[in-house]
């Protein structure tokens, strides 16, 4: 076998693991649409500052070296005007992601078997009001360890 990222293995772990456990909607990539919802979860989100997966590489083994990629995400609450419910939405759905990546990290299952590690690493709050109404973010970094393939 060729040597290869685990990252597009991870980043498909990553959204089966949310959607499975998950009642609103998770979206691989940054896709924006009416058809969204008000409710999102996007796996793999880019922004204007950063990049939708961050990757560094170290020799590790003869045959594979070690990875480790940051996956950046969003979640993404509207609300008609409400700022507060839709912060406090935004964050029931964030700690549902940190509780299912934590079990499925703890059931040694680690994102469908692509990665060694996998937890959140950092995260940030965004909030902003408009004429579509108030509209809550957290952007959040799912940081992996693995073995590239070999």
């Amino acid at each position: 076998m060729a040597w290869g990222s685990t990252a597009p293995a991870a980043i498909a772990g990553l959204v089966a693991v949310l959607q499975a456990g998950m009642e609103t909607q998770v979206l691989d990539g940054a896709v924006v649409s009416d058809a969204a919802g008000s409710e999102v979860v996007n796996v793999g989100w880019q922004t204007a500052d950063q990049e939708s997966v961050e990757m560094a590489f170290k020799p590790y083994t003869h045959a594979a070296d070690l990875e480790e990629y940051t996956i950046n995400n969003a979640v993404r609450v509207l609300t008609s005007r409400d700022g507060v419910a839709a912060r406090a939405r935004a964050f029931v759905l964030f700690n549902q992601i940190g509780t299912l990546i934590k079990a499925d990290r703890d059931a040694a299952l680690n994102l469908g078997g692509a990665v060694m590690r996998a937890w959140i690493s950092s995260g940030s709050y965004e909030a902003q009001q408009g004429g579509g109404g108030a509209l809550a973010t957290i952007l959040f970094a799912v940081t992996c360890q693995a073995e590239t393939t070999e």
